[in-house]
């Protein structure tokens, strides 16, 4: 057996043993035969524990359910502790849930299952911070190895705006809903002489009531709505609400009928998502989200150069969450506007940055502003909903 897990007799057993031989020599002493038998039952207690337990510890797994949940939700965790000899038990000290609550200690035969909130949106673990065995009477005992920790994955809660506006259109061809190309849709273009074969909803009956022909109601083509999100996860401070509303935004998009791209920069080498729709596609850019580990190195090329190479449709809505750190970052959003799409920067950058940091953000910031890229301080979830109206109101 591996000393490191070898059964060592706890203190409770050495009390015991004490207060059993103490009685005993006291009661031959004093000539006092009631010691005896108030000592018995510790003599008791140490008797029963006297033989070392010959089993090997018991195999601790940790089962959660289920493997895939949202903030708010409850996770079931079970720790399985199958004992190999009869009248074993297992002391099991859970992780604390918070940074006020006591680890909770937890005496079971077999297995334990706990019901827990989970924490904020990420990988967690659930294993227990540490297990021992003990005999029935607590007379020895060993600290069982811990187990590989079982992970789950906690999606981001989708809060922000409910109602997202919608870009209206760029003017170049296939883009955000709705197009300029004439065709099936909402928007209004004008009226047309109706030809033959053409649906009889189009007829606009008070200029043909007015004129005598057949005319008809011409409109701009519907087409998909189609949106970049690049996130720097680099802002730090304000990472978790930055999450959480590109959900919502992305959620709301997607269940409209629209596309949505992701790109994540200053988080290692995360590969971008293309545009998709659908609900496969929108909980993989939840994943994506969710497992987004901040790193102090910066962007490289490499990552830039993946989202230049992403297939987007001209007038893709882009939206950029940033602190304007990554000096490659002004490059790649001016690549963009030449390609005929709509850019747009919320700047997530601390105020109390340092005098040389924050003279360097402006110089970038002006420097997009020059190229007609639009530059919004962000300050909470309406600042979001306030950059969407303004590319709302856009037309091209």
């Amino acid at each position: 057996m591996d000393p490191r897990v070898a059964w060592q007799a706890t203190p409770a057993w050495w009390r015991a043993l004490a207060v059993a031989a103490t009685g005993f020599v006291l009661a031959l002493l004093l000539h006092r035969p009631d010691l005896i038998a108030l000592t018995s039952p510790f003599a008791l207690a140490a008797a029963v524990d006297f033989r070392r337990p010959q089993s090997q510890p018991p195999s601790i797994t940790t089962d959660v359910t289920p493997s895939l949940l949202r903030e708010g939700e409850s996770v079931l965790i079970t720790h399985h502790h199958p004992h190999p000899a009869d009248g074993l038990l297992t002391i099991s000290v859970d992780q604390p849930q918070g940074d006020v609550d006591a680890p909770r200690a937890t005496v079971s035969t077999s297995s334990t299952t706990t019901r827990k909130t989970t924490p904020s949106w990420g990988v967690h673990t659930a294993s227990p911070r540490v297990t021992y065995c003990a005999t029935t009477w607590a007379g020895w005992s060993l600290r069982v190895p811990s187990p590989e920790p079982s992970r789950y994955l906690v999606l981001p809660s989708r809060s922000g705006p409910r109602r997202i506006p919608e870009p209206r259109p760029a003017g170049l061809g296939p883009g955000p809903d709705p197009g300029m190309r004439a065709g099936d849709g909402l928007d209004y273009q004008g009226l047309c002489n109706l030809h033959p074969g053409e649906s009889p909803r189009r007829v606009n009956w008070p200029a043909t009531l007015r004129t005598g022909r057949m005319i008809g109601t011409q409109t701009f083509a519907d087409t998909t709505a189609a949106y970049l999100l690049i996130l720097d996860a680099q802002a730090d401070g304000q990472l978790g609400d930055l999450v959480r509303q590109l959900c919502q935004f992305a959620a709301t998009v997607i269940r409209r009928g629209g596309a949505v791209a992701l790109a994540v920069h200053g988080c290692g080498d995360v590969a971008p998502i293309p545009l998709g729709s659908g609900e496969r596609h929108l909980t993989q850019l939840e994943i994506t989200l969710a497992k987004l580990i901040p790193r102090e190195a910066s962007t490289n090329d490499y990552q830039h150069g993946r989202t230049r190479r992403l297939r987007l449709l001209p007038g893709t809505v882009v939206l950029v969450l940033s602190p304007l750190d990554d000096p490659a970052l002004t490059p790649l959003l001016i690549h963009l506007k030449r390609e005929h799409m709509r850019v747009s920067v919320l700047d997530t950058s601390h105020i109390a940055a340092e005098p040389l940091q924050a003279c360097e953000q402006t110089v970038r910031r002006r420097a997009l502003e020059a190229r007609g890229i639009p530059v919004t301080p962000y300050d909470g979830p309406a600042s979001l909903a306030i950059t969407l109206t303004r590319t709302a109101r856009t037309r091209r």
